[in-house]
């Protein structure tokens, strides 16, 4: 079938002329590719990470210290998912360059990125299953969070997943 733009292009799920560099707190979910459980599992209500997601989480951690105007606030890896609220702070420095302020974009793109080329290397050396093409899924979900109210339900949200995830959307049904 020839390449036909009209019905071939993905439509953005980012908010139309939003600046995702902005100071605030941002909600994500990333999935993995086909929803495939390799991170551990759910044992009486809590999350009990293997050593694929020890790695991925030690990754999510480590981005502060690549990212100087993130902070990282609650985050649940599970399974085959990700839920974390980051937040871009307001910088005063008259030296920063602002071409180079990290988008919630660009942060996500440069974790998946490490975590999948890390990931790789312990299906080489550590035997941890393999992935077709991909380990995450190509797009992630935002979410712009823009009152306290919200940040306190989603902060709750995420840290009850593990407690909820035998009714979770992502929950693998077989």
């Amino acid at each position: 079938m020839p390449y036909d733009p009209a019905r071939h292009h993905r439509r953005s799920i980012r908010l139309k002329g939003f600046d995702y560099s902005l100071p605030g707190h941002y909600f994500v979910t990333v999935c993995v590719r086909h929803f495939r459980c390799v991170f551990g599992e759910v044992v009486a209500d809590e999350m009990r990470l293997n050593r694929a997601g020890i790695m991925v989480d030690h990754a999510w951690q480590a981005l502060p210290s690549r990212f100087d105007t993130l902070e990282l606030h609650v985050w649940q890896l599970m399974p085959n998912h990700f839920h974390a609220i980051l937040e871009l702070e307001h910088r005063t420095d008259r030296d920063i360059d602002l071409a180079s302020m990290p988008t919630v974009s660009g942060i996500i793109g440069a974790w998946k990125s490490i975590t999948t080329n890390d990931y790789i290397a312990g299906v080489k050396t550590d035997g941890w299953p393999s992935f077709p093409k991909r380990l995450w899924q190509r797009d992630f979900f935002e979410r712009i969070i823009r009152n306290e109210r919200e940040l306190e339900y989603i902060r709750n949200y995420i840290l009850n997943n593990p407690r909820n995830w035998m009714e979770d959307r992502f929950y693998p049904r077989g």
